[in-house]
């Protein structure tokens, strides 16, 4: 059974950092777990000066901690994912057992096809800004979802390091 994704204040990292660093911890509570999230949260804490040495070594357990329970929780999601497909291949009839690979057909080449005619094709000015964010939900949510369905992702890959300051 897969975890649900709980607010950030709500983690033992967030409540840390409630606790701990509360100017940091007030200003992310409302908001999701996520890598991205804690690059930015390393870095003030890395430049609070109220913050201790002794302080930094907690967080960076806490971090630690969080960054597998974030792990757990995508490899949960990426086996109910697999498991359903399993199951699927179990039953006789032959649409349900293709089903995925119909729709993951049709995303790839919809995906395909419209990227291709944005080349051909001249969009008018008002409607540009919405054909580029459809265009970059559909071709890279829709179908980077399903390649990294059929032959994985490498989740250290999506990992950024943090940003720091010059």
């Amino acid at each position: 059974m897969s975890k649900e994704k709980k607010p950030f204040k709500e983690t033992k990292l967030g409540k840390w950092l409630s606790e701990k660093a509360p100017k940091i911890g007030n200003l992310v509570s409302g908001v999701l777990p996520d890598k991205g999230l804690l690059g930015i949260v390393k870095n003030m804490i890395s430049t609070d000066p109220d913050i201790t040495p002794e302080m930094k070594l907690e967080f960076e357990k806490l971090e630690q901690e969080f960054e597998k329970e974030i792990l757990q929780m995508e490899l949960a999601d990426k086996d109910s994912a697999r498991k359903m497909q399993i199951e699927a291949l179990h039953q006789d009839d032959i649409f349900s057992k293709r089903y995925l690979y119909y729709l993951s057909s049709f995303i790839i080449v919809s995906a395909t096809a419209f990227g291709t005619m944005l080349f051909f094709v001249t969009v008018p000015e008002e409607n540009k800004r919405m054909v580029e964010m459809f265009a970059d939900i559909y071709l890279f949510g829709g179908a980077v979802t399903v390649i990294n369905f059929f032959f994985g992702s490498a989740f250290r890959s999506k990992q950024q390091p943090p940003i720091t300051k010059p």
